[in-house]
């Protein structure tokens, strides 16, 4: 469902929302060691990012990245639209053109509901908090 490129941003921004601000910023290093994703990858991702608002990030000595207060109230689900936009998440999963409710593809009565039911989960939560289930060890990354 979900681009490589997408999932690295999903990893990545969550680890800024968990480990980092404005007094703590990181370095791409340690990020990638962090979350397991290829330094020049997630260099470009988080430029991107960072260009976009989604982030913010500093340069020179004690620079890096790191999450915004404000933005911790935004949603996986703002993070992917802002990369892969709204309509790529309620393509047809064969790729077809022409499917829709009116005329489904041989998958889409399987799978458009949880798809619709995962957007609205993933809308329904905010980053910091997947990062306060982090930091309590009820989940990781």
């Amino acid at each position: 469902m979900f681009t490589q490129s997408s999932k690295y941003a999903i990893l990545a921004v969550l680890y800024l929302t968990t480990y980092s601000d404005r007094e703590h910023k990181k370095g791409i290093s340690e990020i990638s060691e962090s979350i397991d994703v290829p330094a020049p990858f997630l260099a470009k991702l988080l430029q991107e990012l960072s260009k976009k608002g989604f982030i913010n990030s500093t340069k020179g000595r004690g620079g890096g990245f790191y999450m915004p207060e404000e933005n911790k109230n935004l949603s996986i689900l703002d993070l992917i639209e802002e990369l892969e936009g709204k309509k790529k998440l309620t393509n047809c999963v064969l790729g077809s053109n022409h499917c829709n409710p009116n005329h489904p593809c041989a998958l889409h009565n399987l799978v458009y509901d949880k798809n619709i039911e995962m957007l609205k989960n993933l809308k329904g939560k905010v980053l910091s908090e997947y990062a306060k289930e982090i930091e309590n060890g009820v989940s990781f990354l």
